[in-house]
């Protein structure tokens, strides 16, 4: 039986944009060796290299909202666009800038502009897929996105070691290519909806249900991305092995995603969503329990269980919170949880490291799991009220 037969159905639209992620995330090289340019390019101490992504950082969190409210207005396809060619625009001169406040703007306005693509590209999925397939659209979309994202950073250390210029501006021509797909295919045929004018005017961030969700959801993923960061620290610096040893665990998540996330997404889509988030939610504190044992066995075996636990909650939190969005508010709702993400993205590691600093590996995991517990709950209570209208298969 084919695992990915339940694909078959999803609109053209859908595959479009899984196309267009897929080409740009092969390419999105740049952001994570941006502190390695700074330190061995520009010469920059890891101080200011850190206060380089903090700016990076800062402007992928403004760029959710903004994002959201530009999809709702002139149409999430448009924004997906325009980011898109944007990136590209940034990036190809983006060597040349010299060090100092040139490009500290240049740097904010690329994460601004860049990353609006985020909000903007769940915003599109939500257009094109009629709920009975939503679930199905974001695992498709998902695979896209991870499949991308395996190629892109392997081969930007490979250039890294050779041209920072050649990597930006490799990262720059798939996102040209990629705002072109957009462009074409998908162009003028998604408009923006008429913003709701009823109940709905309030808008996302009066939305208790929704703003309840984001909250669980961000402290879910604050907990999980203590992968990436506190964990490298530890497994190389406290345990002694190798910076590849950890590349090797980095890769049992991406793997499993690519390998999993599709069948096990339409294996459960008879679920209600709320069950699959704290099924996922409980996978993810589970693997993070693991990593407290201190062997690199049970750190293996952490993570992945951790991904599967992040294949659950990823693939419940976007058909809810489109499924809660009213008609003409799917941008500004897509906003609220891409500004969750990116904000628990961000404190997740930095509180990590200080918590292993101050506290020890084990301590720092447990309070981890413990953390990924509390967020379930409250997401799972907030999922409840519109469980049966998001359930649909």
């Amino acid at each position: 039986m084919n695992p990915y037969a339940g694909l078959r159905g999803l609109p053209r639209s859908v595959w479009v944009l899984c196309a267009a992620t897929f080409v740009n995330r092969m390419g999105a090289m740049a952001s994570p060796f941006l502190a390695l340019y700074a330190t061995e390019a520009l010469g920059y101490s890891a101080a200011r290299a850190g206060g380089l992504l903090a700016v990076f950082g800062a402007g992928t969190i403004l760029s959710a909202p903004l994002g959201g409210w530009l999809s709702d207005r002139i149409g999430a396809r448009r924004v997906l666009a325009g980011a898109l060619a944007g990136t590209a625009a940034l990036l190809v001169p983006f060597p040349l800038v010299a060090p100092g406040a040139a490009l500290v703007a240049v740097v904010f306005a690329w994460a601004l502009v860049g990353e609006m693509g985020r909000p903007s590209s769940m915003a599109v999925l939500a257009e094109s897929a009629p709920p009975e397939t939503m679930r199905a659209a974001t695992a498709a979309y998902r695979l896209a996105l991870n499949l991308g994202m395996s190629v892109g950073p392997p081969v930007g250390g490979l250039l890294a070691a050779v041209s920072f210029p050649l990597l930006f501006r490799l990262n720059a021509a798939s996102a040209f290519v990629a705002a072109i797909v957009v462009a074409v295919w998908l162009g003028g045929r998604g408009r923006a909806r008429p913003v709701a004018a009823d109940g709905a005017r309030g808008g996302a961030w009066r939305d208790g249900r929704l703003l309840a969700f984001c909250a669980g959801f961000g402290l879910v993923w604050a907990a999980f991305v203590l992968q990436f960061g506190p964990l490298s620290i530890h497994v190389v610096g406290g345990m002694g092995h190798t910076p590849g040893v950890y590349g090797a665990l980095v890769a049992v998540n991406t793997l499993l995603i690519v390998f999993f996330d599709v069948p096990l997404t339409l294996r459960l889509r008879a679920w209600p969503l709320g069950r699959v988030f704290a099924v996922g939610g409980v996978l993810v504190a589970v693997g993070l329990a693991l990593l407290a044992f201190d062997r690199l066995g049970a750190i293996a075996v952490g993570v992945a269980v951790a991904a599967f636990g992040e294949m659950l909650v990823m693939g419940a939190a976007v058909p809810f919170v489109a499924g809660l969005a009213p008609q003409g508010r799917g941008g500004a709702y897509m906003g609220a949880y891409s500004l969750a993400a990116g904000v628990g993205m961000s404190l997740g590691p930095w509180l990590g490291a200080v918590a292993l600093g101050e506290l020890g590996a084990r301590p720092t995991w447990l309070l981890g799991a413990l953390a990924a517990l509390a967020g379930t709950a409250l997401a799972v209570r907030a999922m409840r009220p519109a469980e049966t209208a998001g359930s649909a298969t």
